[in-house]
């Protein structure tokens, strides 16, 4: 019988909560990947109260392409990997992110001193 393993991060903001970022691509680093592979999604939020929205969902199956890329504004990010299948081993070492701060300013933000 096979099954689903799941594993996801908590809401992303590196390391500036209050301006927006762009994100234009994702790369999960993984390893020993059985022949079913493995689907990487993408959620954003505007802020850490609301409920992240999936922005991408994309099927591993080869681990040597395994770049995803996009084009997202947002302040928050969380990503997940799901792996199913029955004797689908596999681990994750690491994850890149490839983001940019946004240079947009509201006058919410703006420190007139």
């Amino acid at each position: 019988e096979g099954y689903s393993s799941n594993i996801k991060s908590g809401l992303i903001d590196f390391g500036v909560g209050h301006d927006e970022k762009s994100m234009r691509s994702y790369v999960p680093h993984m390893s020993q990947v059985g022949s079913a592979g493995y689907t990487a999604r993408i959620y954003s939020s505007r802020n850490e109260h609301e409920t992240p929205t999936q922005i991408v969902s994309h099927v591993v199956t080869d681990p040597n392409e395994n770049l995803i890329s996009m084009y997202f504004r947002n302040h928050f990010f969380q990503d997940e990997i799901e792996i199913t299948g029955k004797d689908n081993p596999a681990k994750l070492h690491a994850r890149t992110f490839e983001v940019d701060k946004s240079s947009s300013s509201s006058a919410v933000r703006r420190d007139n001193g």
